[in-house]
């Protein structure tokens, strides 16, 4: 009977081992797929400030040269203009780190997600699914089940009971 009893109780705490793994793999996805996005969106306000400066440097140049600005602002316009190129590739670089996590964590080579938007995080929530990407899913619950869409295919894994 002792035996028997500690038996049920390893499997209970077996259970109990593998529920956790699988909500910490599923958090864990969604924070990657919050994380990529966010940097994504980053990434674009910092494209358009790219194109800002460049117009900002193209008219110190010329304001300079009709000698109505000084050479200093042409220099500062530079400057401005390599630190936001610097930044862009930094958030491209996290945004490419982010979304390799993602691919690994999800059983996917990293090389499956060329460009953000590939891939798709959805909860099932009471038989109703919920795109990360379009609905106001902030946290998942006890019973969501994780689906990933990618070019069209679903795969999905039940996050707990």
């Amino acid at each position: 009977r002792i035996q028997i009893e500690k038996s049920r109780q390893d499997e209970q705490t077996a259970k109990i081992s593998t529920e956790e793994r699988r909500e910490s793999v599923a958090y864990r996805a969604a924070a990657f797929y919050v994380e990529a996005g966010r940097i994504a969106e980053a990434a674009k306000t910092v494209s358009q400030q790219i194109a800002n400066f460049e117009r900002l440097l193209n008219n110190a140049k010329i304001l300079v040269e009709e000698g109505r600005e000084v050479p200093i602002e042409e220099k500062r316009a530079r400057l401005k203009l390599a630190q936001a190129k610097q930044r862009l590739q930094r958030l491209e670089f996290d945004r490419e780190s982010a979304e390799n996590d993602l691919a690994l964590l999800l059983g996917l080579a990293p090389t499956d997600l060329d460009v953000f938007g590939q891939i798709v995080l959805a909860v099932v929530r009471r038989g109703e699914v919920h795109r990360f990407d379009q609905s106001g899913v902030t946290i998942l619950e006890q019973g969501d089940r994780l689906v990933v869409i990618r070019s069209g295919e679903a795969h999905s894994g039940q996050l707990g009971r």
